[in-house]
């Protein structure tokens, strides 16, 4: 998930010829509605963005969809406190830093999968 449409459109279409089912999707609410039918094995989704930020996206569907394993990726500094919080809260979401190489994004979403 990315508010950026061109970053979540090449991010889902790389995992897709990776082999992923990936969705694309551009804001919270939507990436809500999205993960309750479709319910994924993982999302993946920026921190820094309008309308509901990452860690909360994060925190709405860890409680809705607790199997769902949940990724964070960023290219802004400052997000150390919104992670505090969330891990105060019983919540610890791995994160990667953007620009994350296609290579790299693609083999730690299967060593995350592989884990379950």
């Amino acid at each position: 998930m990315d508010d950026e449409k061109l970053l979540a459109d090449t991010t889902a279409a790389i995992l897709r010829g990776a082999g992923f089912d990936a969705k694309p999707v551009y804001g919270g609410w939507q990436a809500v509605e999205t993960a309750r039918s479709f319910e994924p094995d993982c999302l993946l989704t920026d921190v820094k963005m309008p309308e509901m930020n990452g860690i909360e996206l994060a925190l709405v569907i860890s409680k809705m969809l607790p199997a769902t394993t949940i990724v964070l990726f960023s290219g802004q500094a400052g997000i150390t406190d919104l992670l505090d919080d969330a891990r105060d809260n019983g919540y610890e979401f791995p994160l990667l830093a953007k620009p994350v190489h296609p290579l790299a994004l693609i083999e730690r979403l299967k060593d995350l999968t592989r884990q379950k």
